[in-house]
């Protein structure tokens, strides 16, 4: 049976460990396959599975490291949850976002940041934007979030940012309908790049 890691620092280790590997192999694009390959990886390396061991056996360390760091790995870069403090940058975070997105002179407003999917409000000192953003993936979502969001505060202007990265580009042939949908729904959408 394991015991509860009783470290922070042995934590704190461990998860920049797992979160430094996986932004080394661009980890929401990896296959299943090699993402099961990783985790045998990384219970074989000292520095996760060697000092896991200390309170949990290796069966268990697979577990916690699957439902625990990775699971909220999205989460933490984009600065929420429980394993973001283990990050010192936030690529996908409130901040990071609204400058991609809208620009240097917009900044998020605190306490109005949120995820499913990731939001906020930001301000430029002369005006109020919801800003909504994630993966090409789930622009549905992030279309119905918008609207959900237009519905509540008709006087607020809501705008979608649909990140992709260089190694895995949107094509033009995705970045159309978004448009589209966007413009017939009284949107504005931008793609930036991460």
């Amino acid at each position: 049976m394991s015991r509860k890691i009783t470290n922070d620092k042995h934590v704190a280790r461990v998860v920049r460990k797992l979160y430094a590997d996986a932004q080394a192999i661009d980890w929401e694009h990896v296959t299943s396959a090699d993402k099961t390959a990783r985790y045998a990886h990384w219970l074989d390396d000292p520095l996760v599975g060697g000092l896991l061991g200390q309170w949990m056996s290796p069966e268990e360390a697979r577990v916690w490291i699957k439902d625990g760091p990775m699971k909220e790995y999205v989460r933490a870069i984009a600065g929420f949850g429980p394993f973001a403090q283990y990050l010192d940058e936030h690529p996908r975070g409130p901040t990071a976002m609204v400058r991609l997105a809208l620009g240097k002179e917009w900044t998020p407003v605190s306490g109005t940041e949120g995820v499913k999917p990731l939001h906020c409000d930001a301000t430029s000192g002369s005006g109020t934007v919801r800003l909504i953003w994630g993966p090409s993936r789930d622009f549905k979502h992030l279309l119905w979030a918008a609207l959900e969001a237009s519905d509540r505060n008709k006087k607020k202007e809501v705008k979608i940012a649909v990140f992709d990265t260089v190694a895995h580009p949107t094509s033009s042939a995705t970045k159309a309908p978004h448009e589209r949908f966007c413009t017939r729904c009284g949107f504005a959408v931008t793609h930036v790049r991460l």
